[in-house]
């Protein structure tokens, strides 16, 4: 095999930060449990980092170091460090207590119970022409739900806000011109104050025979995504469900079910991740060895050429899945003249379960791509079938849970903590409907159950490979009552 098929050339522009350090990355590489093939050497030439392995890298090798690659600090490997004794002279241990390495991340999800902080799946309006209801005051928009980034409805609310240009907030136009929003939880001192919920905007003077109009976010779905922050891995340790229990002190039984949480839709937990890295570990697959080109049609067996925008020449492999002629399936090995059958796809075999990586092409380039079920597989024989190409940002589902009742999670559950009792709120405003207690109120609206979890191994989300945990509502069915969250623990650091 010439160097050229086992070299591997990144342009330095790839990296995290447009900077590389050699002795960082061939250890990055080195240590990589990924990559099996032995590293020859790695060189700068140019404006390029080339890599050479003894021996070329499959599929899922080269996707693998095409991710390290891409999430390369270029930061030098520190200095060596100073071994301290780990006994004293007597042979005693010695201990000392050290931070845990890292930084702590709480991360809360909205709250199912409140679909107004339903921000992940939220879509943005601009300029939406509001409908008066005939008093002047009040103008209702196209939607309701608006997300409401204002009053605190879910934990760091502000950081998501920031993460996106808008920044979920409100802009509420008077025949052009900006108006002034009441303060946060007061409905005087402004133009107008919003009822996220009915998707209006009440204003404190007539507006009567004015165009009105407004810009917001509103709730489509009940998708919440915890994920790592860029180059670092995010270490799930233990998680909580908070859930309002009513107000068990109250003096009827109807008081005491005020704002109880009620469980209306199959809580879902999807643990996703790149294509590219998880396709080729499943169990259940095989891989060939990558293909330069995959033909989207039938092609002549025969000579140099171009397929999928793609000029071969001899000794290119190519994927050749919709022959005229189905027992001309196959991967094929580019010839002056005649192809041959690639030595890894030979006639007979069974290929159901495999699949391959395209390195290049207009159609299905730098992407998975799996053969057909078994039953009708075999190479030379059927009429062999591809589907499911993964581009290389693309994720897939790896894991997925759901909890159907309470029960189910009060199981799972490690106990349950204190109650948290409604606090913080006047008792006039523990008068107000539940929609209006949340814009009005700095409080609680009733008691709060917390239910721990402990992991006893901890649940690793590496930014690198693309891995996010996705929690939602089956049916995007919302919740019942007053509050229902999930809380996570986490450590973050550096993959």
């Amino acid at each position: 095999m010439s160097k050229e098929d086992r070299t591997y050339t990144y342009a330095i522009s790839q990296t995290k930060y447009d900077k590389w350090d050699k002795t960082r990355l061939t250890q990055e590489i080195s240590k990589s449990p990924r990559i099996t093939q032995k590293l020859e050497s790695i060189q700068q030439v140019g404006l390029n980092i080339e890599i050479t392995f003894y021996y070329a890298l499959i599929a899922s090798e080269q996707a693998y170091l095409t991710y390290l690659v891409t999430t390369h600090t270029g930061e030098p490997v520190p200095a060596d460090t100073v071994q301290l004794e780990t006994t004293q002279s007597d042979n005693v241990p010695v201990f000392a207590q050290a931070p845990r390495i890292g930084s702590e991340r709480v991360i809360a999800t909205h709250n199912f119970c409140d679909k107004c902080s339903w921000f992940g799946e939220s879509d943005r309006i601009t300029s939406d022409t509001l409908v008066d209801s005939g008093d002047g005051l009040t103008f209702t928009g196209t939607h309701t739900f608006w997300i409401d980034v204002y009053h605190g409805r879910w934990l760091n609310a502000s950081y998501y806000a920031s993460q996106v240009e808008h920044g979920y907030k409100v802009e509420v136009k008077i025949n052009g011109v900006v108006a002034t929003r009441c303060p946060d939880y007061s409905i005087t001192g402004g133009d107008y104050w919003i009822d996220f919920e009915s998707g209006s905007v009440v204003f404190t003077s007539s507006q009567s025979g004015k165009t009105v109009t407004a810009s917001y976010s509103y709730a489509k779905g009940s998708i919440f995504v915890l994920e790592p922050k860029a180059g670092t891995v995010l270490i799930v340790e233990d998680a909580e469900t908070d859930i309002s229990c009513g107000r068990p002190e109250a003096a009827t039984d109807a008081a005491q079910h005020v704002g109880r949480g009620v469980m209306k839709d199959d809580i879902m937990y999807s643990v996703y991740g790149y294509a590219m890295v998880f396709v080729p570990q499943d169990p259940s697959t095989s891989t060939f060895s990558n293909l330069r080109v995959l033909a989207s049609g039938n092609v002549s067996l025969t000579g140099e050429q171009t397929v999928d925008g793609v000029s071969l020449v001899s000794g290119d492999r190519v994927g050749c899945f919709s022959q005229t002629q189905g027992t001309e399936d196959g991967i094929w090995i580019v010839q002056e003249d005649a192809w041959v059958r690639s030595d890894d796809c030979p006639v007979g075999l069974g290929v159901a379960g495999y699949v391959f990586f395209v390195e290049e092409g207009t159609s299905a380039g730098a992407g998975f791509t799996f053969m057909n079920a078994s039953g009708s597989d075999v190479v030379g024989t059927d009429d062999l079938v591809t589907f499911g190409c993964f581009s290389p940002g693309e994720k897939i589902s790896l894991q997925e849970d759901k909890y159907q009742n309470m029960n189910q999670i009060s199981v799972e559950a490690r106990g349950a903590k204190p109650v948290l009792k409604a606090a913080g709120a006047e008792l006039s405003e523990l008068a107000m409907e539940i929609p209006e207690f949340r814009r009005r109120s700095r409080g609680t609206y009733c008691d709060i159950q917390p239910l721990p979890f402990a992991y006893i191994t901890s649940r690793d989300l590496h930014s690198a490979y693309g891995m996010d945990l996705r929690v939602y509502l089956k049916n995007n069915s919302v919740f019942g009552g007053y509050t229902s969250t999930l809380t996570f623990y986490c450590t973050e650091k550096a993959e």
